[in-house]
């Protein structure tokens, strides 16, 4: 939004502007078509403009203010945000939250590898019954009640057929953590668990994403303020997993530790005048 006649907006004014924003774009289910209602909102703001937007996303977010907690897993989605906002716009903004002391939004935007990505030399067994089927046939039985087949389908590494499996009523959160525990997987596949609402809001499955080292590093980072003390704990203590989400756990940490000391020192309120003082 910066021009000539157009000054650049305020840290006070962009946290108004990120919350209309998102306000602006809730009601919009369909979660592609959120993230490009989002990017054709952030176009119209400058590049330092766009990362501060994106620190005040986050820091909100790890307020636990659940507007901006969803605005976070929106922005988190930088395969979907880099097709609507595009991939040079994405690039300028991470160079300008590096020189500009913006670690969170930088680790955010950069494209991280998994602390594991699945490899030639790492094959994964195939399911005897499933070899013998076709990619559509499984994606057939993964919308049936067929407990056996579930349990099967939940190995496999087709994205369509687990889609249409977390959309099987007859799944429960107990296979949808076996997804998205599995070691080793592809990316692919747990990106399918990410971008489904209906699962990634249990606690359960959140904690099993981030504890997965081929979980892409961007869907951790964008999870693990979700998580308690005690679990962001064990995630730094993981050394399987990558090294900005063990370094983002012990920032959060902090933020949580310091929160708790605020709390504490917090001078309590003034007593409520008794009887006897509203009288006299």
């Amino acid at each position: 939004m910066t021009t000539e006649d157009n000054p650049p907006l305020s840290e006070e004014e962009l946290e108004l502007e990120a919350a209309r924003i998102l306000a602006s774009v809730e009601g919009i289910l369909d979660r592609n078509q959120r993230s490009y209602a989002l990017a054709r909102k952030f176009r119209r703001f400058s590049t330092p403009e766009l990362v501060t937007l994106y620190a005040i996303i986050m820091r909100r977010a790890r307020l636990k203010e659940p507007r901006f907690q969803d605005g976070f897993r929106a922005i988190s989605d930088i395969k979907r945000m880099g097709k609507h906002l595009g991939a040079a716009r994405l690039a300028k903004m991470l160079v300008f939250a590096e020189e500009h002391d913006r670690p969170e939004v930088a680790r955010l935007i950069k494209h991280t590898p998994p602390a594991k990505s699945l490899g030639p030399e790492e094959e994964i067994e195939e399911d005897p019954v499933l070899k013998e089927m076709s990619l559509g046939t499984k994606r057939a039985k993964a919308r049936l009640r067929d407990r056996d087949m579930i349990n099967r389908l939940c190995n496999d590494q087709d994205p369509m057929v687990i889609q249409h499996l977390l959309l099987n009523p007859a799944v429960t959160v107990r296979e949808v953590v076996k997804i998205a525990s599995k070691r080793p997987t592809s990316g692919a596949v747990l990106w399918v668990v990410y971008r489904d609402l209906r699962w990634v809001n249990h606690y359960i499955v959140k904690k099993a994403l981030i504890n997965n080292p081929y979980t892409p590093t961007q869907i951790s980072l964008s999870l693990l303020h979700f998580l308690l003390e005690q679990d962001l704990e064990d995630v730094v203590e993981n050394m399987l997993l990558h090294e900005q989400v063990r370094e983002q756990a012990v920032e959060l940490i902090e933020i949580k530790r310091n929160a708790a000391l605020y709390e504490k020192k917090k001078p309590a309120p003034p007593e409520p005048p008794t009887g006897d003082q509203e009288k006299g």
